[in-house]
């Protein structure tokens, strides 16, 4: 069986406009999924791994997974070195970033949590009468099933 990709799939399926649109460019009314189709996708900047998340079956996932697997084993082992270079060589700038924002994080820390408060106290009254209001519900719900009738799901 063949998969064929549209635009308005794309778009349905939540793709970033940018993508929609470069896809739209190459394939106006879509294309069937060949092996060079989706090499031409990835050159050109098209995200394969959102498309595979996004447009293809629970089966067809867990295959691309499956067999996606040692690539991408193989491409962090390969860049492991330069990972550890970047982490080197960014280490005392994440240092002095971190000791610089610790004062606004401490602050922003003490005011979300006093704003949590107030939230909480408003929140569990209004939950209290959302409970009320379920209950009502419910109860008006369930004289609609009669004393025989089977209840199902």
């Amino acid at each position: 069986m063949t998969m064929k990709i549209t635009p308005a799939m794309l778009r349905q399926a939540g793709a970033c406009k940018d993508q929609v649109l470069l896809f739209e460019q190459l394939w106006p009314n879509g294309a069937t999924v060949t092996l060079a189709r989706c090499l031409k996708a990835v050159q050109l900047g098209l995200n394969l791994g959102w498309a595979a998340a996004n447009l293809l079956s629970a089966t067809a996932r867990k295959k691309y997974s499956k067999d996606t697997a040692p690539a991408w084993k193989k491409f962090r082992k390969d860049t492991a070195a330069a990972r550890e270079k970047f982490d080197k060589d960014t280490a005392a700038a994440r240092e002095k970033y971190s000791k610089d924002t610790a004062p606004a994080w401490k602050k922003f820390d003490k005011d979300r949590d006093a704003a949590w408060v107030e939230y909480e106290k408003d929140r569990d009254a209004a939950w209290v009468e959302y409970e009320k209001d379920t209950a009502a519900a419910f109860y008006k719900a369930s004289r609609l099933i009669g004393n025989n009738e089977e209840v199902t799901r």
